[in-house]
């Protein structure tokens, strides 16, 4: 680490469970939902960060949506995505975002990047 650096503790959000609408436009992207606009607000000029939330509550989708935003403003950067079951990738491949600021983005992972793909497991 260089002396210019600077560390920067996790950033921790718990979001709570509590039933929400569906946030699909009628062009197929996806709005943010409130929790989603703050945790992205909070942590997107975070470097670690922790998004503890419910099954289904819409982590992979921040994620992605948090990755993208980094990519944006920084094209020389590189997201690494590791999850603990091939499962789980399914939610990063591909979503259509809709940032606070009205914003879109598609985000869609190349096949040949993704390790979790089912042909790979014949390799």
């Amino acid at each position: 680490m260089n002396n210019n650096e600077i560390h920067q503790p996790a950033i921790r959000i718990e979001i709570p469970a509590i039933p929400s609408l569906p946030t699909k436009t009628t062009d197929g992207f996806y709005k943010m939902r409130d929790w989603q606009q703050r945790c992205f607000k909070a942590l997107k000029d975070n470097r670690n960060w922790i998004i503890k939330a419910p099954t289904a509550a819409g982590k992979s989708f921040e994620i992605c949506a948090l990755g993208a935003d980094a990519l944006i403003r920084n094209s020389n950067l590189k997201i690494i995505i590791a999850v603990p079951q091939t499962i789980i990738a399914a939610g990063f491949r591909s979503n259509k975002i809709e940032f606070p600021d009205g914003t879109r983005v598609e985000w869609a992972i190349k096949p040949s990047r993704d390790l979790c793909r089912e042909a790979l497991k014949d390799i």
